[in-house]
């Protein structure tokens, strides 16, 4: 008759057999709580549910009470199995080799030891290869010897994740150093010191800082690794200042910043990339948006996967108008378009700010600019506000003034006269706001006092403009509304050349 030890036993056989692994663990501690010596059994089932250390116990104690008898090697390959999930090759070696030695005949425990051993003696080989920076190389080899030993050995996990880190692909790498600090022990230096390197890489700098200090908590003495923090810590407070001056509207002062700070990232292209299309935000509120589109252009040189660097570089290239500035501008935004995914470009939005809107509004600006471009003949960008259009508009009326030329010959004369009119046209559409609209949206100049004429509209009055203001009438009125009314001759306004 059975034992209830041995009823129990079968049941956890049983589940064993069916895969269901945790009930067989439960049965088997039940048996093992009877009076049964089972835990051999127990073990098997905590490895298939990868609970190493828990069957690694297990293996142990089995061992030691000899259960089985004193020459069961399954209970030392069963070990070595558990010490191979724990990442403890040569105990694992050990453990096999007391295993061969009672079944001298295990082909499959032969085999698991003569792959640890080759995996031991090619340790040194891959380390030399990332001491020489044969990155790639390492990377194909060290894939090779975890393919033949499996995934449990952190040596082999930190060369293949300094090799991915160092061949450009941060996030793999910070990934499977994910997986390697679930098993690390506590102050593991190495590891601490790889993940803060993916996370500055990635553009982290917090995250890389927490685990730099925990690092230099754990080695004090390691003085490259101090060297490291000191250098990622003056890389967040220049980055951050940075930030808290462009919030306050100090342009200059964050510009300053991102200067300084981009210094001390030039082995850091991602965040070069932010940095620049920052310092290139701060620059377009300076209106320097020349400036601007060159960093957005060191941006895209740094990592040419950066999409907002195009967005902004396109952004900045339409301010500044012009023929070749809107073509640039165009071909920007339909880079950025193709590399948005469809959840960016959703939460884009669908409004004036979507790239699509964008693109459509430069391709208007850029037919326009084709033809006559007000915003090019008073020297202004084309979200010039008022006050710029009247300092642009003042400064070229008094500069083309036919007073100012009646001494100049009849063809000088006749440049002039072209030229005050059409600086009195252009101040005149940009300064309404209905008109200016029109045509912003590709309305013909023409065309812009009729109401039903669209882009290219071709409803023209016939005579050649669009019935605006006489430019010297424009002109003393504009000088009036400067000098508050009045005259003293001369001039309107009371002004003299």
């Amino acid at each position: 008759m059975s034992t209830p030890a041995e009823v129990l036993k079968e049941q956890g056989n049983e589940y064993y057999k069916s895969k269901q692994y945790t009930k067989a663990v439960q049965c088997y501690t039940e048996a093992i709580d009877a009076g049964g010596s089972y835990r051999l059994n127990r073990a098997a089932a905590q490895l298939m549910l990868l609970n190493f250390k828990d069957g690694l116990a297990d293996c142990d104690s089995a061992i030691a009470m000899e259960e089985g008898g004193a020459t069961n090697s399954k209970a030392h390959f069963r070990r070595a199995t558990c010490l191979r999930g724990l990442g403890r090759m040569e105990h694992a070696i050990a453990a096999l080799t007391t295993g061969l030695e009672l079944e001298p005949t295990s082909a499959s425990a032969l085999a698991d030891r003569n792959s640890l051993l080759a995996a031991r003696d090619a340790l040194p080989r891959l380390q030399q290869m990332v001491s020489e920076k044969k990155y790639r190389q390492a990377l194909v080899a060290v894939d090779a010897t975890i393919k033949s030993v499996g995934s449990s050995f952190r040596d082999f996990n930190i060369i293949k994740a300094e090799c991915l880190l160092e061949c450009g692909r941060p996030e793999d790498a910070y990934n499977l150093t994910n997986a390697l600090m679930r098993v690390a022990a506590n102050g593991d230096v190495e590891l601490l010191r790889l993940r803060a390197r993916c996370f500055y890489i990635m553009g982290d700098i917090e995250n890389s800082l927490k685990h730099l200090q925990q690092a230099v908590r754990s080695d004090p003495d390691n003085v490259d690794l101090r060297g490291f923090y000191r250098r990622v810590k003056d890389i967040e407070e220049k980055k951050e200042g940075g930030a808290n001056h462009f919030r306050a509207s100090r342009y200059e002062e964050a510009i300053s910043s991102w200067s300084e700070c981009l210094e001390l990232i030039a082995d850091n292209k991602p965040l070069c990339a932010k940095l620049y299309t920052n310092r290139a935000t701060a620059l377009s509120k300076l209106r320097r948006n020349e400036d601007a589109v060159e960093d957005c252009t060191k941006a895209i040189d740094a990592d040419p996967s950066f999409t907002k660097a195009y967005l902004k570089r396109a952004d900045y290239n339409y301010a500044l108008g012009g023929v070749d500035r809107l073509e640039q501008s165009i071909q920007d935004y339909e880079r950025a378009d193709e590399m948005q995914s469809e959840e960016e470009k959703e939460e884009a939005g669908k409004g004036q700010n979507s790239i699509k809107s964008k693109l459509k509004q430069a391709k208007v600006s850029l037919k326009r600019a084709r033809r006559k471009d007000f915003y090019a003949i008073l020297g202004v960008a084309q979200d010039a506000e008022e006050e710029e259009l009247k300092k642009a508009y003042k400064k070229l009326a008094l500069k083309w003034h036919p007073d100012r030329h009646s001494s100049k010959s009849e063809e000088e004369k006749k440049i002039a006269e072209a030229k005050f009119k059409e600086v009195g046209e252009a101040y005149e559409v940009l300064t309404d706001k209905e008109k200016r609209a029109r045509y912003d949206q590709g309305v013909d100049v023409e065309d812009l006092d009729n109401p039903h004429a669209g882009c290219g509209g071709g409803h023209g009055h016939g005579g050649g403009g669009h019935g605006g203001i006489d430019p010297n009438i424009l002109f003393q009125m504009f000088m009036q509304q400067q000098q508050g009314g009045g005259g003293r001759g001369g001039m309107p306004g009371g002004f003299h050349f």
